[in-house]
């Protein structure tokens, strides 16, 4: 029995090991595991953090902003198919939150 203790610590440095007890509270669920698949059929679990969670909140909030701009403008919904569509998103992405909206004159003279 001490050949047994003895060949599982040698890999921890001769210290006693304990098995994670699996919690039965249900506060397992806010700890934000996403199961991923990997390349070899296999899963792993990686653990959301708070920014990928703020950024998801304020991605929905952008959405609803320009899907109310839609309805307000009368645009149909297949103008965010176009090329042109995407590249305002990346360009006002790229700029930042310094970016002012043209006004009336700047989008009807100059740039069309």
């Amino acid at each position: 029995m001490n050949e047994k203790k003895s060949e599982k610590n040698e890999s921890y440095g001769n210290l006693p090991t304990k098995k994670a007890k699996k919690r039965t509270d249900g506060s397992d669920m806010f700890q934000g595991s996403r199961k991923q698949q990997g390349q070899a059929g296999g899963s792993k679990f990686t653990q959301t953090n708070i920014s990928d969670a703020y950024d998801k909140e304020i991605r929905g909030r952008t959405i609803q902003h320009i899907a109310r701009f839609f309805y307000q403008a009368g645009l149909p919904l297949s103008t965010t198919r176009l090329d042109s569509f995407k590249e305002i998103i990346e360009a006002i992405g790229r700029y930042g939150t310094r970016l002012k909206s043209p006004s009336y004159y700047e989008m009807r003279v100059p740039l069309l």
